[in-house]
């Protein structure tokens, strides 16, 4: 079982995949500002695992860059995508400042 991390440069792009492995999605936000990554559709094949995790540095201000980890494990064989946006939790009706998506190809 392999660990495979994508970044913010992998948006659009499919990831290979194969049954038990995991799959970390790093991506930056400034979650000070309001602004955080949250899930909004995964498909059957991948399951998140543990949430999410956020890093900003120990010094950080107000407006500071950070991370927000998803963690993910393919449980399936097929084709599956997720969506992802960055948002401000209290703005659900307006767009999202950010999207990413990504297709999942897993094999047994």
């Amino acid at each position: 079982m392999a660990e495979v991390s994508i970044t913010q440069a992998d948006n659009g792009t499919a990831v290979e995949l194969r049954v038990g492995d995991t799959l970390h999605i790093r991506l930056p936000e400034r979650p000070t500002t309001g602004y955080r990554w949250a899930v909004e559709r995964v498909e059957p094949g991948l399951v998140p695992t543990g949430g999410s995790a956020a890093a900003t540095a120990p010094d950080s201000r107000a407006g500071s860059a950070g991370e927000r980890t998803f963690t993910f494990k393919a449980q399936q064989a097929g084709q599956t995508s997720l969506h992802l946006e960055n948002r401000r939790e209290w703005e659900r009706g307006a767009p999202a400042a950010e999207e990413f998506d990504v297709t999942a190809r897993i094999t047994e």
